[in-house]
């Protein structure tokens, strides 16, 4: 296969609260085709070792190499560096760890071993406990 055969929206996961404040749980129909992550791979990717033993989440980016990682051969980044957004958006500094996420990029892009990265850690979803993990 060549590339990514992923050709449509992604939206990244949420909470079944987000998900119903949202409407995302009714289906509409848009000119593309739209999917999300499953509540489990968002939990995953919240609860990564990556993120340290805070309560710090993934940005949206970060979430979406995981996701495309899974599904293409090959996957080109770009704006993945420094501690600002590429378009210039608000980032919630207090909320991400940019220089771990980038570090994380660097690594997987040389081929180097994750495994430590990939130990889940004890997450608090949402600010509860997650019995989940």
């Amino acid at each position: 296969k060549e590339g990514c055969p992923f050709a449509t929206v992604l939206y990244e996961g949420a909470s079944e609260n987000h998900r119903k404040k949202f409407k995302w749980d009714t289906r509409r129909k848009w000119a593309l085709p739209y999917a999300y992550q499953t509540d489990d791979l968002h939990r995953v990717e919240h609860a990564l070792s990556v993120f340290g033993p805070e309560q710090k989440v993934p940005s949206a980016g970060f979430k979406a190499f995981l996701t495309c990682a899974m599904l293409c051969d090959s996957i080109y980044l770009y704006g993945f560096a420094g501690t600002d957004a590429l378009d210039g958006h608000f980032l919630a500094h207090s909320r991400h760890v940019l220089a771990e996420e980038h570090s994380f990029l660097d690594r997987a892009s040389h081929g180097e071993s994750l495994d430590a990265d990939f130990v889940l850690r004890k997450m608090l979803d949402f600010g509860k406990p997650d019995p989940g993990l």
